[in-house]
Order: structure tokens, then C-alpha cells, then sequence
């Protein structure tokens, strides 16, 4: 349990640091020293997403999976931000994550996963350029990652849900020019997705827990 809570102290500092990079990165290009909720909404981000990187792991274990989500956030932050110059270049940084994953067959380490969301985020922040929306949206993207490891149950139902949040809440109140439309959007997405991924996970939990019954009667 103490090396458990170390490791996940690791990790939370490491998202800190690495949001901490993507501020400092985007500084100048999104006005951040007028917007101070957003720096320390994306260290918070990042931390997030390098705590529950590990489960969403164990939950998505075949190679290619973790990166298809970083994608997803890519994708979102691309349909939101007014700034794209940056994108394709780090749209190839994930798709060759992705190919080392499928074509060696092996899951690159947690960090891998997280160096590579926080270029995917400063992208974001970065592109931008102020917008609050944007900047919201932005961070809302990387709410899949997120989800799949909060609800338990089936993760490909959480990682399709989530997916389709970040993109929605992208598509709408993040394009508008004034934050609060994207506040509004994501207050609806967030509760809504993790109700629709809990409840459409549950069949999943019912046959494996109906599964569980039946090799425990089969061992007495």
C-alpha cells in the first residue's frame, strides 16, 4: 500500500511538472498571466491523466489502445482550437506511438503515454491563443483517459463515451467566442457521459461478476 501511494505520488508530480511544461510553453501564445484558472487547470489536467494512466492500462491492454485515446484528445483539441499550425506534426508524434505499439506487439511504459498527452495538450493550450473556450475545451479533451479509468465495467464503452464528450463539447460551446457556452457544454457532458459509460458498462459487470459465482460453486 506505502509503495502503491509512493508510485501514484510519482505520477501526480510528474503530471504537475509536465503541465507545468506545457504552461510555461504556452505562456506568451495563449496570455496565460491573464488567465491564471487555465495554467492551473492544465497541471491539474495533466495530473489527472498521469494518475490514471497505469489503470487505464490494465483496463485497455492491447497495444495501440492507450495511443487511439491520446488521438481521440488530438482530434477534440484540433476541432476547437483557432490555431492548427502545430497539429499535424504532433498528430504524427501519436500515430507513430501507435505503430511502435502495434508492430512490436508491447505496451510502451506509462511515462511514454504521458510525455507524449502533454505534447498532445500543449498543442491545445498553445493553439488556442487565448481563447477561453478553446482553452476549456482543450482541457476537456482529455477527459476519455479519464473515464476509463473511473467507471468500472466495459472501458471500450467508457473510452467510446468519453470520446464522443470531448468531441461534442469541441464542437460546440468550445468554438463560441466567450467561455461561457463551453462551461455550460462541459457541465453536460461530463455528468452525462459518466452516467451513459457507467450504465452501459453494467451488463459487462453483471456477466462477470455471474461468471465469478459460477467458478467459485465450481471449486467447492
Amino acid at each position: 500500500m506505502r509503495d502503491e501511494r509512493r508510485r501514484l505520488a510519482l505520477r501526480v508530480s510528474s503530471g504537475v511538472a509536465a503541465g507545468a511544461w506545457v504552461v510555461w510553453r504556452s505562456w506568451d501564445a495563449s496570455h496565460l498571466s491573464d488567465r491564471s484558472w487555465a495554467a492551473a487547470g492544465t497541471m491539474l489536467a495533466m495530473a489527472a491523466v498521469t494518475a490514471v494512466l497505469p489503470v487505464v492500462r490494465r483496463r485497455l491492454p492491447a497495444p495501440g489502445a492507450v495511443p487511439a485515446l491520446i488521438g481521440v484528445m488530438q482530434f477534440a483539441i484540433y476541432a476547437c482550437v483557432p490555431e492548427t499550425d502545430q497539429i499535424p506534426r504532433v498528430a504524427m508524434l501519436v500515430v507513430a506511438l501507435g505503430a511502435i505499439e502495434l508492430g512490436s506487439r508491447h505496451v510502451v511504459p506509462w511515462w511514454v503515454h504521458g510525455v507524449v498527452a502533454a505534447v498532445v495538450l500543449r498543442s491545445g493550450i498553445f493553439g488556442a491563443t487565448g481563447r477561453e473556450s478553446a482553452l476549456i475545451g482543450a482541457l476537456f479533451a482529455c477527459w476519455p483517459i479519464v473515464l476509463v479509468a473511473l467507471v468500472p465495467g466495459n472501458a471500450l464503452v467508457a473510452a467510446a463515451v468519453g470520446s464522443i464528450a470531448a468531441v461534442a463539447v469541441a464542437r460546440t460551446g468550445a468554438l463560441e467566442p466567450t467561455p461561457g457556452p463551453a462551461v455550460v457544454a462541459v457541465a453536460i457532458a461530463l455528468p452525462v457521459s459518466a452516467l451513459l459509460a457507467l450504465l452501459g458498462g453494467l451488463p459487462f459487470t453483471r456477466r462477470r461478476c455471474a461468471s465469478s459465482r459460477r467458478w467459485r460453486v465450481s471449486r467447492r
